[in-house]
């Protein structure tokens, strides 16, 4: 498995290669830290959703879950991982000018 999915010619890794997945992939650790702290909301408030069928609330805890993971994506480690980048980018360029000096 891990030399198929090395080789990037499998079906596997064909298979991971879309998008969506790929998507997934980047939020995962997003998804980590703030599913808990959904499912804990959802606990706390669990009464409110008495009415609802128990199945759309465990998709609306995934939706939930989801939609914080992708927008904390999107709007923090997405930026902040730019700027370390370029940071670094800044830093190796002033190590370098710094060794041929």
């Amino acid at each position: 498995m891990i030399v198929s999915l090395a080789r990037y010619d499998g079906a596997i890794s064909r298979a991971l290669s879309h998008r969506p997945l790929i998507f997934l992939g980047e939020i995962s650790y997003s998804l980590y830290l703030f599913h808990q702290i959904v499912i804990r909301w959802y606990t706390v408030n669990f009464d409110a959703f008495s009415p609802i069928p128990l199945w759309l609330q465990y998709a609306g805890i995934w939706i939930a879950s989801l939609a914080i993971a992708a927008i904390s994506f999107m709007l923090v480690e997405k930026p902040l991982r730019r700027a370390i980048l370029k940071l670094a980018d800044g830093v190796g360029g002033a190590y370098n000018r710094m060794q041929r000096a």
